[in-house]
């Protein structure tokens, strides 16, 4: 297996939570801060090798909140933990009289230059991904690609807090990146979003600094860094800042490099991939609908629906003054078995484990059931009402919850 690496850029200033460093604000009640989620995700998609770039100032607050423990996981799961330390005299050139602000993105990346000879993936400590982007950048960089950036789509990454900053993405029609418009203060409406009083497309793919890279590109960062010394801070000492998408968007105009945009969407498939209980829905949304094809989408007009209200009884009928195998009433109850047996798994947790609830809750979902497509076939013309049909309907229905309440004691003594 291709070893790669997860690059986490920490060291930013907390300049939205007062005093204290955002990437550490713990984002739910057991403690966990965003870049646990990044982590936990990056190792399940394949990333071996973790380095965290911080400032030397926020070390010990750092390992003390995340990387002493982060550690400990990773070293469970074979992934090794390095750190990369971002200085603000780490220049090519002298330190500007009165610049204390971080010289941005590009920087930090560099910072870890001595401990990455892998590809890589970047990302900021203080933003949520999703376990999507991880997957699709790792399969892009092990299956050899070079360059490419996860695109999330814009309605996504919106907040309800406030307006934000995103890198709008412009590609050809091979989702290679052509051009990223960084795009300030784009807000939510109601319909859609607006940023400057002009309407955004909120399907737009843009940027969340989600790169996917190679140990050789280390060496064109580091001398367009130079560059960047020579042309840029002259003019802007306190404020000019190193940032990847500008670089990267200069790389692009000048055909130096090519970068696949990876569009990451929580699409169905990639719900039923990683949510069981999406898995779940789905299998019971195919019985049901099965099972309605059977009963309404599948049948002929009739003229009078209630012309046998009793139904049939037995599995003989009599047509014509003989006497004839049926297989309706079977055929009843063997349809609700596999339905009520995919309800109770689907939401076992809320029905409970007890056989009594169990067969009453199948009978009760098999009747509601059986009684709405009755009234369909009534009202729709499809088919005949028969109160047969709800018996045994309502009887396969019970007979499903206690198939599932069987398998589920036989599985706990396996």
């Amino acid at each position: 297996m291709m070893n790669t690496t997860l690059l986490i850029m920490a060291a930013g200033i907390g300049s939205r939570f007062g005093t204290g460093i955002k990437q550490l604000e713990p984002v739910d009640d057991a403690n966990h801060i965003i870049i646990d989620y990044s982590i936990h995700d990056a190792i399940e998609a394949g990333f071996n090798h973790v380095v965290f770039i911080i400032r030397k100032d926020i070390e010990k607050e750092f390992k003390d909140v995340i990387g002493d423990r982060i550690a400990s996981i990773c070293k469970s799961h074979n992934v090794t933990v390095d750190y990369a330390f971002q200085d603000i005299s780490d220049i090519p050139g002298e330190l500007p009289e009165g610049r204390t602000k971080p010289w941005g993105t590009g920087q930090a990346v560099l910072a870890a230059k001595n401990v990455i000879d892998t590809p890589f993936i970047v990302i900021n400590a203080d933003d949520y991904y999703g376990k999507e982007g991880f997957k699709a950048v790792h399969e892009y960089l092990v299956n050899g690609g070079k360059s490419c950036m996860a695109g999330f789509v814009l309605k996504n990454t919106l907040s309800d807090n406030g307006g934000v900053t995103r890198g709008i993405c412009k590609m050809d029609e091979d989702y290679n990146l052509t051009e990223v418009v960084e795009t300030k203060n784009i807000v939510k409406t109601a319909a859609v979003a607006e940023a400057e009083g002009m309407a955004v497309d909120v399907d737009s793919l843009v940027s969340m600094n989600m790169w996917g890279l190679t140990p050789d590109f280390l060496t064109t960062l580091e001398e367009g860094f130079k560059e960047f010394f020579e042309k840029e801070v002259p003019g802007n000492p306190l404020k000019a800042e190193y940032l990847i998408p500008i670089f990267i968007g200069e790389l692009l105009e000048h055909g130096k490099i090519s970068v696949k945009v990876l569009k990451t969407n929580d699409t169905w498939y990639q719900k039923f991939k990683e949510s069981v209980f999406f898995r779940k829905l789905f299998l019971l949304f195919f019985v049901t609908s099965m099972i309605l094809f059977r009963t309404l989408l599948n049948r002929n007009l009739w003229m009078n629906p209630l012309s046998k209200v009793m139904g049939g009884w037995g599995i003989w009928e009599t047509v014509n003054g003989e006497q004839k195998l049926t297989t309706e009433c079977i055929e009843n109850v063997i349809m609700m078995v596999p339905f009520t047996s995919m309800v109770i798994w689907t939401f076992q947790e809320k029905v409970g484990s007890s056989w009594k609830k169990i067969l009453w809750y199948c009978g009760k979902v098999a009747f509601i059931f059986s009684i709405s497509i009755e009234m369909l076939q009534l009202f729709l013309r499809l088919g005949t009402f028969q109160l047969s049909d709800l018996f045994y309907n309502t009887v396969g229905g019970m007979i499903g919850g206690l198939m599932y309440y069987g398998i589920a004691k036989a599985k706990k003594h396996l």
